[in-house]
């Protein structure tokens, strides 16, 4: 959704599924759709299936806010078992925790970690009004089962608790981007099994509706780093450019500080609303800016001996709006959703692939949306072990008899380049290191998923894959 400004910070308060596959030809696409749709037949129209995503160990789960199947709004999250391997799904469950009060938006933010995972409801009902609250799941093989629901007692609604969440090991992070003061950030900790911290609050030092904890990720590689966005923080003579801090845990003293400050002075450029989203994956920071103009952009910093800069702006062949309006980090990838771009069809969504090649990011490939017009593709986005996901809420499933809008999730497997199969290394283009590829995985392939040097997935890295690679050489875009 649009990003309020900060004067109305005040008033933003059994699953069956099906697949869809795209072609199994070996020929490039350009851009390529999804290798693999889920959709849900349960939630109905304008749900919002898709509104966020969030990868753990072995299974997705999938936030539906605006799912009426409790009450008006209350929302689900659909929890799904994929087998990585096979790209099978095994089991899945809608989660709809008793205790949910209308319009209370469970699923509006996910994430997950290992074996858990969190659910953010920003307008849950507590002891002074709709104030959030945040459920933290435990996941086994077929079912889930409810931890706890955080939900400190002094929260009032302004402060916009649970507007994000996040997770990492043995610690839950939660945005409260609070209109009274410069917003914060709520710690809690895990002390073994269900036992959980009444949380620890970091308030900004900056000044009121700054907006700290609009968007929140914890460093995937250490769970005692995070950072957070304060998007409406006004920076030397921009107003609302936005600012993103990192925080870091001293095991000494027991405190959480404020380390180091991001924001458009060490850009060259001004911002607009830096960091409506936020992904984290030492030494990489990946920030959204979708409401810079004219189509938004991203922003990846690295720390080395301080934070370096790359600003990434929209390219491709779709017209491009909203840029930016999601972000994902795994390792050397880096995806970005764009969920009003359009191929043709308006608002159906796109993102973009980028790979880091030890110096620079670069696009890999420009993902196409299945979801038809106003599908939003690229609401949500994820990567995790080999896959990239991209959540489409507004999509519609095709078939005889479509359910409009209910909203899908769209997947691309990272064996190769999405839309570029003869890319095999995924540096972006097709050359000799391919080739050198094809000679080294020579043969037989005996992967369940396929091996990245059987470019026409006939089971074989062979001449035909040879000839691919030569009848597609150079560039993937």
């Amino acid at each position: 959704m649009p990003m309020p400004s900060k004067s109305a910070l005040l008033v933003v308060a059994g699953l069956s599924l099906t697949t869809a596959a795209s072609s199994a030809s070996g020929i490039p696409l350009d851009p390529p759709g999804p290798d693999m749709s889920l959709y849900s037949t349960s939630p109905a129209f304008i749900d919002g299936w898709g509104t966020s995503i969030a990868m753990g160990n072995g299974f997705i789960v999938v936030g539906a806010p605006n799912d009426d199947t409790a009450g008006p709004n209350r929302g689900s999250v659909s929890v799904i078992w994929v087998d990585l391997m096979t790209g099978a799904v095994t089991s899945s469950v809608i989660e709809i925790p008793a205790g949910l009060s209308d319009g209370a938006a469970f699923g509006n933010s996910v994430a997950a970690y290992d074996n858990k995972f969190v659910v953010a409801a920003p307008a849950q009902a507590g002891l002074s009004g709709p104030v959030g609250a945040v459920w933290v799941y435990e996941v086994g093989p077929t079912s889930v089962t409810l931890e706890e629901v955080l939900q400190p007692t002094s929260l009032l609604p302004e402060d916009l608790f649970a507007q994000d969440v996040d997770i990492n090991y043995n610690r839950v992070i939660v945005g409260s981007p609070s209109a009274l003061h410069a917003g914060s950030v709520w710690v809690f900790d895990n002390y073994g099994g269900d036992d959980w911290s009444i949380g620890t609050q970091l308030v900004g030092a900056g000044n009121e509706g700054d907006g700290l904890g609009w968007s929140v990720a914890f460093d995937k590689l250490d769970e005692n780093r995070f950072a957070a966005s304060a998007p409406f923080t006004d920076v030397a003579a921009t107003p609302e450019a936005g600012e993103i801090q990192i925080f870091e845990f001293n095991g000494t003293t027991g405190f959480w500080n404020s380390v180091a400050t991001l924001d458009q002075t060490m850009m060259g450029t001004t911002t607009h609303h830096l960091g409506n989203d936020l992904d984290f994956d030492s030494p990489h920071l990946l920030v959204g800016e979708f409401e810079h103009a004219p189509s938004g952009r991203a922003h990846l910093f690295s720390e080395g001996a301080g934070w370096s800069h790359q600003q990434l702006t929209p390219d491709g062949n779709a017209t491009i709006l909203k840029f930016g309006s999601s972000v994902a980090l795994y390792e050397d990838f880096a995806m970005v959703g764009a969920m009003h771009s359009d191929f043709g069809l308006a608002l159906e969504g796109a993102a973009y692939l980028y790979r880091h090649d030890g110096a620079a990011w670069n696009l890999l490939a420009e993902l196409m949306s299945n979801g038809g017009t106003a599908g939003s593709m690229g609401k949500s986005v994820a990567l995790f072990q080999g896959v990239c996901l991209a959540g489409a809420p507004g999509a519609t499933e095709s078939g005889a008899a479509p359910v409009v809008s209910h909203g899908n999730v769209q997947f691309w497997s990272m064996e190769q380049t999405p839309g570029c199969p003869t890319d095999v290394d995924m540096d972006g283009e097709t050359n000799v290191d391919d080739i050198e590829a094809l000679l080294t995985g020579w043969g037989a392939c005996g992967e369940p998923m396929g091996c990245p040097s059987d470019v026409d997935r006939n089971n074989s890295t062979d001449m035909s894959d040879l000839i691919e690679v030569l009848m597609h050489w150079g560039s993937c875009l």
